[in-house]
Protein backbone atom coordinates (compact mmCIF):
# COMPACT_ATOMS: atom_id res chain seq x y z
CA UNK A 1 0.00 0.00 0.00
CA UNK A 2 1.19 3.42 -0.84
CA UNK A 3 -0.67 7.06 0.25
CA UNK A 4 0.01 10.29 -1.06
CA UNK A 5 -0.83 12.91 1.46
CA UNK A 6 -1.15 16.67 1.25
CA UNK A 7 -1.21 17.06 -2.50
CA UNK A 8 -3.64 18.85 -3.91
CA UNK A 9 -5.32 16.36 -6.58
CA UNK A 10 -6.61 17.08 -9.84
CA UNK A 11 -9.85 15.30 -10.51
CA UNK A 12 -11.40 14.15 -13.61
CA UNK A 13 -13.68 17.08 -13.83
CA UNK A 14 -10.48 19.67 -13.25
CA UNK A 15 -11.66 20.40 -9.88
CA UNK A 16 -8.90 20.50 -7.23
CA UNK A 17 -9.28 18.45 -3.73
CA UNK A 18 -7.23 18.13 -0.87
CA UNK A 19 -7.55 14.92 -0.06
CA UNK A 20 -5.15 11.41 1.10
CA UNK A 21 -5.07 8.96 -1.78
CA UNK A 22 -4.35 5.25 -1.45
CA UNK A 23 -2.82 2.82 -3.65
CA UNK A 24 -2.69 -0.72 -3.66
CA UNK A 25 -0.94 -3.01 -6.04
CA UNK A 26 -0.98 -1.60 -9.78
CA UNK A 27 -4.68 0.55 -8.61
CA UNK A 28 -6.13 3.69 -6.51
CA UNK A 29 -7.89 1.82 -3.76
CA UNK A 30 -9.58 4.71 -2.27
CA UNK A 31 -9.06 8.63 -1.72
CA UNK A 32 -10.40 9.88 1.48
CA UNK A 33 -10.55 13.15 3.15
CA UNK A 34 -9.25 10.68 6.29
CA UNK A 35 -5.47 11.77 7.34
CA UNK A 36 -2.90 8.99 6.92
CA UNK A 37 -2.91 8.31 10.48
CA UNK A 38 -5.56 6.50 10.75
CA UNK A 39 -5.28 4.52 7.83
CA UNK A 40 -1.96 3.03 8.88
CA UNK A 41 -3.40 0.85 11.94
CA UNK A 42 -3.05 -3.21 11.70
CA UNK A 43 -0.76 -2.48 8.53
CA UNK A 44 2.52 -2.93 7.44
CA UNK A 45 3.42 -2.88 4.06
CA UNK A 46 2.99 0.68 4.10
CA UNK A 47 4.56 3.83 2.30
CA UNK A 48 3.39 7.01 2.60
CA UNK A 49 4.82 10.51 0.41
CA UNK A 50 3.79 13.84 1.33
CA UNK A 51 2.37 16.16 -1.25
CA UNK A 52 2.61 19.42 0.41
CA UNK A 53 3.15 21.82 -1.60
CA UNK A 54 2.09 20.01 -4.94
CA UNK A 55 -0.28 18.47 -7.13
CA UNK A 56 -1.22 15.26 -7.97
CA UNK A 57 -2.26 14.95 -11.29
CA UNK A 58 -2.94 11.49 -13.67
CA UNK A 59 -0.10 10.81 -15.63
CA UNK A 60 -0.01 12.46 -18.84
CA UNK A 61 -0.85 10.93 -22.11
CA UNK A 62 0.61 12.10 -25.04
CA UNK A 63 -1.38 11.23 -28.25
CA UNK A 64 1.24 12.26 -30.44
CA UNK A 65 4.56 12.39 -30.57
CA UNK A 66 7.67 10.67 -32.84
CA UNK A 67 10.27 10.39 -30.83
CA UNK A 68 13.00 11.87 -28.05
CA UNK A 69 17.03 11.68 -27.00
CA UNK A 70 18.04 11.04 -30.37
CA UNK A 71 15.60 8.08 -31.49
CA UNK A 72 12.53 8.20 -33.67
CA UNK A 73 10.17 5.41 -34.37
CA UNK A 74 10.15 5.41 -37.79
CA UNK A 75 13.77 3.75 -37.48
CA UNK A 76 14.82 3.13 -33.77
CA UNK A 77 15.41 -0.57 -32.71
CA UNK A 78 13.62 -2.47 -29.95
CA UNK A 79 16.33 -1.40 -27.49
CA UNK A 80 16.10 2.29 -28.46
CA UNK A 81 12.37 2.53 -28.01
CA UNK A 82 12.82 1.05 -24.29
CA UNK A 83 15.43 3.38 -23.87
CA UNK A 84 13.23 6.08 -24.78
CA UNK A 85 10.54 4.88 -22.82
CA UNK A 86 12.51 4.45 -19.96
CA UNK A 87 13.10 7.92 -19.44
CA UNK A 88 9.80 9.86 -20.12
CA UNK A 89 8.22 9.56 -16.56
CA UNK A 90 10.71 12.29 -15.68
CA UNK A 91 8.33 14.55 -17.59
CA UNK A 92 5.79 13.38 -16.35
CA UNK A 93 4.65 11.48 -19.42
CA UNK A 94 3.46 7.66 -18.26
CA UNK A 95 1.20 6.85 -21.47
CA UNK A 96 1.60 6.98 -25.10
CA UNK A 97 0.87 6.63 -29.10
CA UNK A 98 4.30 6.42 -30.69
CA UNK A 99 3.21 8.13 -33.98
CA UNK A 100 4.53 6.85 -37.39
CA UNK A 101 5.22 9.48 -40.08
CA UNK A 102 4.75 8.88 -43.69
CA UNK A 103 7.73 6.65 -45.67
CA UNK A 104 7.47 3.31 -48.32
CA UNK A 105 4.72 0.90 -47.08
CA UNK A 106 7.95 -2.06 -45.69
CA UNK A 107 9.16 1.18 -43.58
CA UNK A 108 6.23 1.89 -42.10
CA UNK A 109 5.31 -1.92 -41.79
CA UNK A 110 9.10 -2.31 -40.42
CA UNK A 111 8.25 0.69 -37.82
CA UNK A 112 4.91 -0.72 -37.02
CA UNK A 113 6.20 -4.47 -35.81
CA UNK A 114 9.14 -2.98 -34.04
CA UNK A 115 6.36 -1.10 -31.84
CA UNK A 116 4.03 -4.48 -32.01
CA UNK A 117 7.12 -6.22 -30.58
CA UNK A 118 7.97 -3.52 -27.28
CA UNK A 119 3.92 -4.14 -26.53
CA UNK A 120 3.63 -7.00 -26.49
CA UNK A 121 6.92 -7.00 -24.48
CA UNK A 122 5.02 -5.41 -21.46
CA UNK A 123 8.30 -4.07 -19.83
CA UNK A 124 7.19 -2.04 -16.45
CA UNK A 125 8.78 0.81 -14.95
CA UNK A 126 8.26 2.65 -18.27
CA UNK A 127 5.80 4.56 -20.42
CA UNK A 128 3.58 2.47 -21.52
CA UNK A 129 2.75 2.16 -24.87
CA UNK A 130 -1.19 2.30 -25.36
CA UNK A 131 -1.15 1.14 -29.53
CA UNK A 132 -0.04 2.75 -32.67
CA UNK A 133 -0.43 6.34 -34.20
CA UNK A 134 0.25 6.19 -38.50
CA UNK A 135 0.49 9.72 -39.05
CA UNK A 136 0.11 9.11 -43.40
CA UNK A 137 0.11 8.00 -45.97
CA UNK A 138 -2.69 9.64 -46.66
CA UNK A 139 -1.97 13.51 -46.83
CA UNK A 140 -2.84 16.57 -48.58
CA UNK A 141 0.36 16.86 -50.97
CA UNK A 142 0.18 21.08 -50.81
CA UNK A 143 -0.31 20.10 -46.60
CA UNK A 144 2.32 17.38 -46.07
CA UNK A 145 4.66 19.69 -44.16
CA UNK A 146 7.63 17.49 -43.45
CA UNK A 147 5.98 14.02 -44.83
CA UNK A 148 7.95 12.99 -47.85
CA UNK A 149 6.17 13.73 -51.25
CA UNK A 150 7.11 11.11 -52.75
CA UNK A 151 5.15 8.61 -50.13
CA UNK A 152 1.91 10.15 -49.65
CA UNK A 153 -1.01 7.81 -51.43
CA UNK A 154 -4.61 8.62 -52.38
CA UNK A 155 -7.42 6.73 -50.81
CA UNK A 156 -9.00 5.96 -53.63
CA UNK A 157 -5.93 4.98 -55.57
CA UNK A 158 -6.04 1.60 -56.95
CA UNK A 159 -4.67 -0.73 -54.29
CA UNK A 160 -5.04 1.96 -51.43
CA UNK A 161 -7.28 0.16 -49.19
CA UNK A 162 -5.24 -2.90 -49.72
CA UNK A 163 -2.20 -1.10 -48.86
CA UNK A 164 -3.67 0.57 -45.66
CA UNK A 165 -4.75 -3.48 -44.83
CA UNK A 166 -1.23 -4.42 -44.04
CA UNK A 167 -0.92 -2.04 -41.53
CA UNK A 168 -4.05 -3.35 -39.63
CA UNK A 169 -1.89 -4.08 -36.75
CA UNK A 170 -3.60 -5.21 -33.91
CA UNK A 171 -2.43 -2.34 -31.56
CA UNK A 172 -3.32 0.30 -34.53
CA UNK A 173 -5.47 2.55 -32.47
CA UNK A 174 -5.25 6.24 -34.26
CA UNK A 175 -5.11 7.02 -37.92
CA UNK A 176 -4.53 10.74 -39.42
CA UNK A 177 -5.70 11.12 -42.94
CA UNK A 178 -6.85 13.74 -44.98
CA UNK A 179 -10.50 13.45 -45.54
CA UNK A 180 -10.92 15.32 -49.03
CA UNK A 181 -8.75 12.58 -50.36
CA UNK A 182 -11.56 10.03 -48.72
CA UNK A 183 -14.77 11.87 -50.18
CA UNK A 184 -16.94 8.44 -50.57
CA UNK A 185 -15.46 7.97 -46.61
CA UNK A 186 -14.53 4.05 -47.51
CA UNK A 187 -11.10 4.26 -45.41
CA UNK A 188 -12.59 6.39 -42.68
CA UNK A 189 -15.68 3.02 -42.38
CA UNK A 190 -13.45 0.66 -42.93
CA UNK A 191 -10.88 1.92 -39.95
CA UNK A 192 -13.83 2.67 -37.37
CA UNK A 193 -15.06 -0.99 -37.69
CA UNK A 194 -12.00 -2.35 -36.10
CA UNK A 195 -11.81 0.38 -33.65
CA UNK A 196 -9.48 2.79 -35.23
CA UNK A 197 -9.82 6.33 -34.27
CA UNK A 198 -9.83 8.35 -37.08
CA UNK A 199 -8.37 12.11 -37.35
CA UNK A 200 -8.56 14.70 -39.82
CA UNK A 201 -5.50 16.20 -40.29
CA UNK A 202 -2.66 17.75 -43.11
CA UNK A 203 -5.57 18.72 -44.70
CA UNK A 204 -7.19 21.17 -47.70
CA UNK A 205 -10.43 20.14 -46.74
CA UNK A 206 -13.78 22.56 -46.89
CA UNK A 207 -16.09 22.80 -44.07
CA UNK A 208 -18.68 20.64 -46.21
CA UNK A 209 -16.26 17.89 -46.82
CA UNK A 210 -15.24 17.98 -43.23
CA UNK A 211 -18.30 18.06 -41.81
CA UNK A 212 -19.15 14.62 -43.39
CA UNK A 213 -15.68 12.92 -42.48
CA UNK A 214 -17.25 13.76 -39.03
CA UNK A 215 -20.97 12.26 -39.92
CA UNK A 216 -18.48 9.16 -40.91
CA UNK A 217 -16.47 8.75 -38.05
CA UNK A 218 -13.92 11.34 -37.57
CA UNK A 219 -13.89 12.32 -34.06
CA UNK A 220 -10.19 14.89 -33.75
CA UNK A 221 -8.37 17.06 -35.81
CA UNK A 222 -4.66 16.70 -35.92
CA UNK A 223 -2.59 19.59 -34.48
CA UNK A 224 -4.69 22.12 -35.70
CA UNK A 225 -4.28 25.23 -37.34
CA UNK A 226 -1.23 23.56 -38.27
CA UNK A 227 -0.61 21.52 -42.31
CA UNK A 228 -4.09 22.90 -42.97
CA UNK A 229 -6.27 25.51 -44.80
CA UNK A 230 -6.23 28.56 -43.19
CA UNK A 231 -9.41 29.49 -41.41
CA UNK A 232 -11.61 31.95 -44.08
CA UNK A 233 -14.29 34.21 -43.42
CA UNK A 234 -16.02 32.40 -46.71
CA UNK A 235 -15.25 29.23 -45.91
CA UNK A 236 -14.03 27.88 -42.97
CA UNK A 237 -12.57 24.75 -43.86
CA UNK A 238 -11.74 22.28 -41.44
CA UNK A 239 -10.90 24.06 -38.52
CA UNK A 240 -13.82 26.10 -38.43
CA UNK A 241 -15.93 22.67 -38.62
CA UNK A 242 -13.32 20.92 -35.93
CA UNK A 243 -13.96 23.89 -33.31
CA UNK A 244 -17.85 24.37 -33.93
CA UNK A 245 -18.42 20.75 -33.99
CA UNK A 246 -18.96 19.28 -30.00
CA UNK A 247 -18.23 15.50 -31.10
CA UNK A 248 -14.65 16.71 -32.32
CA UNK A 249 -11.66 17.11 -30.23
CA UNK A 250 -9.00 19.42 -31.24
CA UNK A 251 -5.24 18.37 -30.86
CA UNK A 252 -2.68 21.61 -30.02
CA UNK A 253 0.70 22.12 -29.71
CA UNK A 254 1.70 24.58 -26.57
CA UNK A 255 4.91 24.89 -27.33
CA UNK A 256 5.28 28.50 -27.99
CA UNK A 257 6.31 27.73 -31.77
CA UNK A 258 3.55 26.05 -33.34
CA UNK A 259 0.41 28.45 -31.74
CA UNK A 260 1.11 31.71 -30.48
CA UNK A 261 -0.67 31.54 -26.71
CA UNK A 262 -3.77 34.37 -28.16
CA UNK A 263 -4.25 31.32 -30.77
CA UNK A 264 -4.29 29.10 -27.94
CA UNK A 265 -6.94 31.21 -25.60
CA UNK A 266 -9.17 31.78 -28.85
CA UNK A 267 -9.55 28.11 -29.22
CA UNK A 268 -9.84 28.01 -25.96
CA UNK A 269 -12.80 30.51 -25.44
CA UNK A 270 -14.57 28.54 -28.26
CA UNK A 271 -14.19 25.02 -27.21
CA UNK A 272 -15.49 23.19 -24.89
CA UNK A 273 -12.49 22.22 -22.06
CA UNK A 274 -13.56 18.13 -22.54
CA UNK A 275 -12.34 18.48 -26.22
CA UNK A 276 -9.45 19.84 -25.90
CA UNK A 277 -6.11 17.11 -26.15
CA UNK A 278 -2.72 18.53 -25.91
CA UNK A 279 0.03 16.69 -27.47
CA UNK A 280 3.41 17.60 -28.29
CA UNK A 281 4.27 16.24 -31.83
CA UNK A 282 7.70 15.96 -30.34
CA UNK A 283 10.10 14.40 -32.84
CA UNK A 284 13.93 12.58 -32.15
CA UNK A 285 15.10 16.40 -31.05
CA UNK A 286 12.97 16.39 -28.22
CA UNK A 287 15.62 16.38 -24.72
CA UNK A 288 18.91 17.22 -27.59
CA UNK A 289 20.70 20.62 -27.12
CA UNK A 290 20.12 23.71 -29.71
CA UNK A 291 21.87 23.36 -32.91
CA UNK A 292 21.63 19.43 -32.99
CA UNK A 293 20.66 17.78 -36.05
CA UNK A 294 18.53 14.01 -36.26
CA UNK A 295 17.07 12.61 -39.88
CA UNK A 296 13.18 12.31 -39.53
CA UNK A 297 11.61 11.92 -43.25
CA UNK A 298 14.42 11.54 -45.03
CA UNK A 299 15.69 14.68 -44.12
CA UNK A 300 17.56 16.60 -41.66
CA UNK A 301 15.71 18.60 -39.30
CA UNK A 302 17.85 20.88 -36.96
CA UNK A 303 16.89 22.43 -33.59
CA UNK A 304 17.41 26.12 -34.51
CA UNK A 305 16.21 28.14 -31.32
CA UNK A 306 13.53 25.61 -30.12
CA UNK A 307 11.98 24.94 -33.39
CA UNK A 308 12.42 21.94 -35.30
CA UNK A 309 13.05 22.72 -38.98
CA UNK A 310 13.94 20.53 -42.07
CA UNK A 311 16.03 21.43 -45.13
CA UNK A 312 13.11 22.65 -46.97
CA UNK A 313 13.06 25.39 -44.20
CA UNK A 314 9.28 23.60 -42.84
CA UNK A 315 8.62 23.29 -39.26
CA UNK A 316 8.48 19.24 -38.84
CA UNK A 317 7.31 19.10 -35.64
CA UNK A 318 8.68 20.33 -32.05
CA UNK A 319 11.18 19.76 -29.66
CA UNK A 320 9.81 19.31 -26.54
CA UNK A 321 7.85 16.87 -24.36
CA UNK A 322 4.53 17.06 -23.25
CA UNK A 323 5.29 18.29 -19.88
CA UNK A 324 6.19 21.38 -21.59
CA UNK A 325 2.98 22.38 -23.25
CA UNK A 326 0.91 21.33 -19.94
CA UNK A 327 3.42 23.68 -18.11
CA UNK A 328 2.83 26.31 -20.65
CA UNK A 329 -1.10 26.70 -20.70
CA UNK A 330 -0.82 27.32 -16.64
CA UNK A 331 1.96 29.29 -17.02
CA UNK A 332 0.11 31.48 -20.24
CA UNK A 333 -2.90 31.70 -17.54
CA UNK A 334 -4.88 30.17 -20.87
CA UNK A 335 -6.05 27.05 -18.73
CA UNK A 336 -5.98 26.58 -15.01
CA UNK A 337 -3.64 23.46 -13.87
CA UNK A 338 -6.65 21.16 -13.39
CA UNK A 339 -8.43 21.64 -16.95
CA UNK A 340 -4.91 21.58 -18.42
CA UNK A 341 -4.08 18.24 -16.77
CA UNK A 342 -7.47 17.04 -17.99
CA UNK A 343 -6.77 18.38 -21.76
CA UNK A 344 -2.89 16.47 -21.36
CA UNK A 345 -4.39 12.80 -19.54
CA UNK A 346 -7.98 12.66 -19.30
CA UNK A 347 -9.30 13.72 -22.90
CA UNK A 348 -7.00 11.49 -24.40
CA UNK A 349 -7.80 8.29 -22.71
CA UNK A 350 -11.25 9.47 -22.94
CA UNK A 351 -10.48 9.79 -27.14
CA UNK A 352 -8.88 6.68 -27.13
CA UNK A 353 -11.79 4.73 -25.29
CA UNK A 354 -9.06 3.94 -22.72
CA UNK A 355 -10.59 6.15 -19.70
CA UNK A 356 -11.93 3.10 -18.36
CA UNK A 357 -8.35 2.42 -17.00
CA UNK A 358 -6.40 5.88 -17.21
CA UNK A 359 -6.58 9.52 -17.44
CA UNK A 360 -8.55 10.22 -13.67
CA UNK A 361 -7.45 10.11 -10.16
CA UNK A 362 -10.29 7.65 -8.85
CA UNK A 363 -10.71 4.17 -7.21
CA UNK A 364 -10.08 1.12 -9.26
CA UNK A 365 -8.23 3.10 -12.45
CA UNK A 366 -4.55 2.60 -12.89
CA UNK A 367 -2.33 4.16 -10.11
CA UNK A 368 -0.37 6.42 -13.17
CA UNK A 369 0.54 9.81 -11.47
CA UNK A 370 2.62 12.27 -11.29
CA UNK A 371 3.10 14.98 -8.43
CA UNK A 372 4.09 18.38 -9.47
CA UNK A 373 5.54 21.32 -7.50
CA UNK A 374 2.69 23.98 -7.62
CA UNK A 375 5.30 26.92 -7.63
CA UNK A 376 7.41 25.56 -10.65
CA UNK A 377 5.35 22.69 -12.27
CA UNK A 378 8.09 20.43 -12.01
CA UNK A 379 7.64 16.82 -11.65
CA UNK A 380 8.84 15.77 -8.53
CA UNK A 381 7.77 11.93 -8.60
CA UNK A 382 6.15 9.91 -11.07
CA UNK A 383 3.86 6.29 -10.48
CA UNK A 384 3.07 4.25 -13.37
CA UNK A 385 0.87 1.30 -12.32
CA UNK A 386 1.24 1.95 -8.35
CA UNK A 387 5.17 1.73 -9.09
CA UNK A 388 7.34 4.69 -8.23
CA UNK A 389 9.55 4.99 -11.53
CA UNK A 390 11.30 8.64 -10.95
CA UNK A 391 11.96 10.70 -8.24
CA UNK A 392 13.50 13.82 -7.67
CA UNK A 393 15.81 14.30 -4.81
CA UNK A 394 14.04 14.58 -1.73
CA UNK A 395 10.84 12.53 -2.99
CA UNK A 396 10.55 9.23 -0.67
CA UNK A 397 8.44 7.88 1.59
CA UNK A 398 7.90 9.40 5.12
CA UNK A 399 7.54 6.26 6.77
CA UNK A 400 8.48 2.60 5.41
CA UNK A 401 8.17 -1.00 7.01
CA UNK A 402 9.81 -1.43 9.83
Amino acid sequence: MKIIEGAQLVRADGRLTRETLIVEGEHILQITPDPPASLLLNREDVEVFSGEGCYLTPGLIDQHFHGGFGFEFNQSSIAEVHRLLEQLPAYGVTAAIPTVMTAPTMDMLTAINTLEEVIHLEKTGICRLLGIHLEGPFLNPDYRGAHPASDLLMCDAPGAMEEMQTMFSPNLRLVTLAPELDPKGEMIRALRERGIAVSAGHSGATHAQTGLAIEQGVRCITHIFNAMAPLHHREPGIIGAGLNDDRVYTELIADGVHLHPETLRTVVRIKEAEKLILISDCLALAGMKEGQSVLFGNQVVTNRQGRAINEEGHLAGSTVFLNECFKNMVRWDILPVGLAAMAASTNPARHLGLDHQLGQLEPGMLADMVLWSAETLEVQATWIGGELVYSRAGTRPLSLPS
